[in-house]
């Protein structure tokens, strides 16, 4: 088999790859109007989900990440003056700070470190005070919790994928002996 053909280095690079493979980390994300809650002062939703934040700041916000051309995201909440997300407030209908970084909401005394993701989904974690020292809890308390969903992907096609590795790593061993011939 591919694997018995390889010698010890190549096999080296084999365990390293598949290590490195199996070490990646899980793609986690929350179904439509769901949240996971990572921990007390942290919770993922998908873009554009209504919450309802139990901070009590807004009867209800959206918020959603904007890629900015330096690859960087904004991060875009939308208030309204209802719990459904329906009638936009008047006086502040959306806010844009980012999404990289603290960030200090001095009038009600806590901090956001928030994070937008590849995938559409943006992690809200909340702190007491400024500088995003002291976790505050947070969540949104119209969402459903939902455990998170590992994707490791089958074992089969794990499997598929080491010995894919182990040909293609024995192709290029038998590339390096024709050349020292």
């Amino acid at each position: 088999s591919a694997f018995e053909a390889l010698t010890g280095h190549t096999t080296y690079m084999l365990a390293a790859a598949s290590a490195s493979t199996l070490a990646q980390p899980p793609r986690v994300w929350p179904r439509a109007g769901r949240k996971l809650q990572l921990n007390a002062s942290a919770f993922t939703v998908n873009d554009y989900e209504c919450m309802r934040i139990d901070t009590g700041d807004w009867p209800s916000e959206r918020v959603h990440c904007e890629l900015k051309p330096d690859d960087t995201y904004d991060w875009v909440v939308e208030h309204f003056d209802d719990t459904n997300c329906k009638r936009p407030n008047k006086h502040t209908p959306s806010v844009r700070h980012t999404a990289s970084g603290c960030f200090v909401f001095k009038m009600y005394n806590h901090s956001y470190n928030d994070k937008c993701h590849p995938n559409r989904t943006l992690t809200v974690s909340a702190f007491y005070g400024p500088g995003c020292l002291t976790p505050m809890p947070v969540t949104a308390v119209n969402l459903p919790a939902e455990r998170p969903k590992l994707t490791f992907g089958s074992p089969r096609r794990r499997l598929a994928r080491l010995a894919n590795a182990a040909r293609q790593l024995a192709g290029l061993e038998a590339e390096e002996g024709k050349g020292k011939g």
